[in-house]
């Protein structure tokens, strides 16, 4: 579908979350409901079409301060260009558009649950692990286990900063919550997986590395460990 032949039953169908459901989350997890709620509904994701969903959806934290009628566009393109890409949800850019990565997807769904419900959820809690949510689990625990990091671990070498931001989805000028929080995100798939008898030693030995780098998290992450 054409974003500018979108119907105005969708666009009318984008009724604000109460701003209590979204006040503590961050900007990131918002805007990947935004383009998920566009992919589900067959609209392209170019600029335009998220600006206005997030405005839509979420207008207390993508509205204009003195205008808040009107969507705030520069707020939108520095989450898309730096929050999203730093938690690496997010790819593309306002040229060709924009698509969701693997952990975005997950990030999405995830975020889209915590808003229908009223109560607030530890990101640790287990959610059933079925059909596409499993392959794209699957797929990121697997791909902590081949990471050079885990190597390390194995091997009991040293990790540094970069080992670390590479396996959770950052480089090295990702801020530290965004990586503790796809830290977390990674935890919570790999404990899903642990329910599954034939993924259940995968999920051990990654959740294993896993611990240890939250453990060991502020030596690691200033360059201050020595094994």
């Amino acid at each position: 579908m054409n974003s500018g032949k979108a119907s105005d039953d969708f666009w009318n169908s984008m009724l604000p979350y109460e701003p209590s459901r979204y006040r503590n989350l961050t900007l990131d997890k918002l805007a990947v409901v935004g383009i998920q709620r566009l992919l589900l509904n067959g609209l392209e994701c170019t600029f335009d079409n998220i600006v206005v969903a997030l405005h839509r959806l979420f207008p207390e934290k993508f509205s204009l301060i003195s205008f808040p009628q009107y969507p705030d566009s520069i707020r939108v393109d520095n989450t898309l260009r730096l929050d999203c890409r730093h938690s690496r949800y997010v790819t593309g850019n306002r040229v060709k558009g924009f698509a969701l990565t693997e952990l975005g997807k997950m990030a999405a769904e995830d975020t889209a649950k915590l808003l229908e419900s009223a109560a607030r959820v530890r990101s640790t809690v287990a959610v059933p692990l079925t059909g596409e949510r499993r392959n794209r689990a699957t797929r990121l625990i697997r791909e902590v286990r081949h990471s050079e990091g885990f190597r390390k671990y194995q091997m009991g070498n040293s990790l540094s900063r970069f080992d670390i931001s590479d396996v959770l989805h950052g480089s090295l000028d990702t801020e530290d919550d965004i990586l503790r929080r796809n830290l977390l995100t990674l935890k919570t798939y790999a404990n899903m997986l642990r329910s599954l008898d034939e993924y259940q030693e995968l999920a051990d030995m990654v959740l294993g590395f896993l611990d240890f780098v939250e453990s060991h998290w502020e030596e690691i992450m200033s360059g201050n460990r020595n094994l």
